[in-house]
């Protein structure tokens, strides 16, 4: 993967009108603060540019992830060349060629942009603009300081154009740190296969982004596993299980009792925007696990020993849940033990 590229999920942001601090809509603003700006999208970019992988002076176009710079920029090494900037990152900043504006291109939805102005001398003006060229904002970002930006529109955002204020620029400008994003509602965590043992909590995670509201909803599959006939969860018992299911609109899921089979879990989120599903992940049970350490071992078999020898379920001296009946049949019998003896020559769970 390029290092200066990192493709992650991108939270709500509800942004400013303008830098100079005029009245806010509900659908468009500018931060200038960048640790607001992250507490308000809840996260990080969908991109994030640093360009600290390229050589001094490369011109660039498309060698990044969804922008193309149109050959209107160059990488600057502001470390070691400085010219009145400060890296933000480690140690590239963009720089364009002359006076001539910087255009950013965008390959795919864009709502959200946000940059920063390494300058001490320049003032930037971003021009955010439509597919057919017309503006949707123009913001100036002000120098003296390291200065930010990040600004959601209401509607998709084409291109933006940074150029120096005339009168209170050399021309040349520095910008560094470009993120961007649709903001669309996305899965950035998968969550991933899970085991426990009969009647065992265990829980699942997953991550998401995107535009607030962004609303979780964990689904179950029904059986057999691979059926892809998916239901939404709610908290309490699971349709078709004795296991029971809590946090069904968060990110961890929780199954408590859980069954002997096997069964498939994922998490749909969706906004405004999008809806996006995971990658289905396997809750696994580890059907003579008894003691819930994880392996069917000899503790397992001393269990599953004197479930065996009481035989009937109801027997008030049976182990809790009775779960050495693998075979839900109510009685801990021979055909229970051929499948304890499988799983006793497993040794591990899965």
């Amino acid at each position: 993967m390029n290092p200066s590229i990192v493709r992650r999920g991108f939270h709500a942001a509800m942004l400013a009108a303008s830098l100079g601090g005029a009245a806010s809509t509900a659908t468009a603003q500018v931060f200038t603060n960048f640790t607001a700006y992250r507490a308000a999208i809840g996260g990080e970019p969908e991109y994030l540019h640093t360009f600290d992988d390229r050589a001094h002076e490369t011109q660039l176009t498309n060698q990044y992830a969804g922008v193309n710079f149109g050959a209107t920029v160059r990488v600057w090494d502001a470390i070691s060349f400085g010219g009145g900037g400060t890296a933000v990152s480690p140690r590239n900043v963009l720089l364009n060629y002359g006076s001539a504006p910087m255009r950013l291109t965008f390959s795919g939805p864009t709502r959200m942009v946000a940059m920063y102005n390494p300058s001490i001398f320049d003032v930037i003006r971003l021009t955010f603009r439509r597919a057919d060229n017309s503006i949707i904002q123009s913001i100036d970002m002000p120098t003296g300081v390291v200065t930010f930006a990040g600004y959601i529109a209401s509607e998709n955002i084409a291109a933006v154009e940074a150029v120096g204020v005339a009168g209170q620029s050399n021309g040349t400008i520095f910008i560094d740190n470009l993120e961007f994003g649709s903001g669309c509602a996305s899965v950035t965590l998968q969550p991933a296969n899970a085991a426990t043992c009969p009647r065992g909590t265990r829980t699942l995670s997953a991550t998401s982004s995107g535009l607030p509201p962004v609303t979780l909803r964990w689904q179950v599959e029904a059986l057999p596993i691979g059926s892809d006939l998916w239901s939404d969860l709610v908290d309490g018992p699971i349709p078709g299980s004795v296991a029971v299911a809590s946090n069904t609109s968060q990110p961890t899921l929780t199954v408590s009792n859980a069954q002997l089979a096997a069964q498939r879990f994922r998490l749909k989120v969706s906004n405004t925007c999008a809806a996006q599903f995971s990658n289905p992940a396997t809750l696994h049970v580890c059907i003579a696990d008894f003691n819930c350490d994880g392996h069917v071992d000899d503790e397992d078999f001393v269990l599953f020993a004197a479930a065996y020898n009481l035989l009937l379920c109801e027997d008030p001296a049976m182990i809790a849940g009775c779960t050495p009946d693998l075979t839900a049949d109510g009685a801990v019998d021979d055909a229970d033990f051929v499948l304890f003896v499988a799983a006793y020559n497993e040794l591990l769970c899965p």
